[in-house]
């Protein structure tokens, strides 16, 4: 899992994504994560999908119309242990496959952490590298300054950080971070008041911020409760056993299968972290 959030997970190394950037437009099936219901890139699946091959079919209209039922009634909401119960519920009733897991399993843990600065540090820590490994250096860096702020964290030199565990690369990221938000030129504060295109594409603005960190931030963090993030392997792999395949899935065969999980891919996200650990919280 390319530096999931899961705690207790096995040692995987994982590979950041860096060449996807904003600005490229969504494919004609899908829609762009936290845009509004009603928008144009929504009417793309509407009506007009009905009709295949020239003539109704009224089982495709009826998921369309109730995944749009449910974006109308999801869009602005916040995961919370209730919302997340909910969203199992959905994803259960409409797909036996993590029906499966969660029968197996029960429903996933909700994996939330606070927004901020020392969520951030974690996730970049977390890029490329264990998650045993990336926790060890965050504890080590709570331990010689406390629960990070950035003026603490500006405070030490390239030389300590590389004794707490930093790269040369995640010390030149973590300290521009810790620089921009002193400086006000970044408010990470104000990210939740984007939808989660925009939140995204902020997040991105930062070096060392590719399109991974900022969905784990999203998902985490700002606790929005349909994105699905590309690039995370465990999940991936973690698909294809859900789904019985014979290989993990590409990007694109990723990314449409996550299709079939909107407006709640957060929550399916969750439940197939849990397949992949076995059921260890």
């Amino acid at each position: 899992m390319q530096g999931t959030i899961l705690q207790g997970a096995r040692a995987v190394r994982h590979r950041a994504p860096r060449d996807d950037k904003p600005g490229v437009g969504p494919l004609p099936s899908q829609v762009p994560i936290g845009t509004p219901p009603g928008c144009r890139h929504h009417k793309r699946q509407g009506v007009g999908s009905i009709f295949l091959h020239g003539r109704r079919d009224w089982g495709h209209a009826a998921k369309i119309i109730s995944q749009q039922t449910d974006s109308m009634r999801v869009y602005g909401m916040q995961l919370d242990e209730g919302t997340l119960r909910e969203g199992v519920r959905v994803l259960i009733n409409r797909d036996p496959d993590l029906a499966a897991v969660v029968r197996r399993y029960g429903a996933p843990p909700l994996w939330a952490r606070p927004p901020g600065f020392p969520t951030l540090i974690r996730i970049i820590l977390e890029q490329q590298v264990s998650l045993s490994s990336a926790k060890a250096t965050y504890d080590r860096l709570e331990t010689r300054i406390g629960v990070p702020e950035p003026d603490a964290f500006l405070t030490l030199h390239d030389a300590e950080l590389k004794v707490i565990g930093f790269s040369r690369q995640k010390t030149q990221y973590v300290r521009l971070l810790a620089e921009s938000l002193r400086n006000g030129s970044f408010n990470l504060d104000e990210i939740d008041r984007f939808n989660d295109e925009e939140a995204r594409i902020r997040l991105m603005e930062l070096k060392g911020i590719g399109y991974w960190s900022a969905d784990i931030y999203l998902l985490i963090a700002l606790r929005r409760p349909d994105v699905w993030p590309r690039g995370d392997l465990a999940l991936v792999n973690a698909v294809a056993k859900i789904k019985g395949l014979p290989a993990p899935p590409s990007s694109e065969e990723f990314q449409s299968i996550g299709e079939a999980w909107r407006p709640w891919r957060s929550v399916a996200a969750r439940i197939a972290w849990f397949e992949y650990l076995g059921g260890i919280p």
